[in-house]
């Protein structure tokens, strides 16, 4: 959670990865985001970004849940942030 809390918008990558699939994105404004990548559709290799939650609202270990979930449905296309 350090690391998290320490993270700072233009030091380093714009997202973070704790390579297991999730991905804390960095805003100017000093928002933090938990996000995963998915299929844009069953069997397509294009991928699309999921936001799961802002941090601190949504802890890590939740943010891991959510995604490993999210990797499994895409049927909320709305949800999908193609940037």
């Amino acid at each position: 959670m350090k690391q998290i809390e320490a993270a700072r918008f233009g030091v380093e990558k714009e997202r973070l990865s704790d390579r297991g699939g999730l991905y804390l994105r960095r805003f100017p404004n000093g928002a933090k985001r938990f996000q995963a990548q998915i299929a844009r559709a069953q069997g397509s290799k294009a991928r699309g970004w999921v936001t799961l939650g802002e941090y601190p609202a949504l802890s890590l270990k939740a943010a891991g849940v959510n995604a490993l979930v999210d990797e499994g449905s895409t049927s909320d296309a709305s949800r999908v942030d193609c940037r």
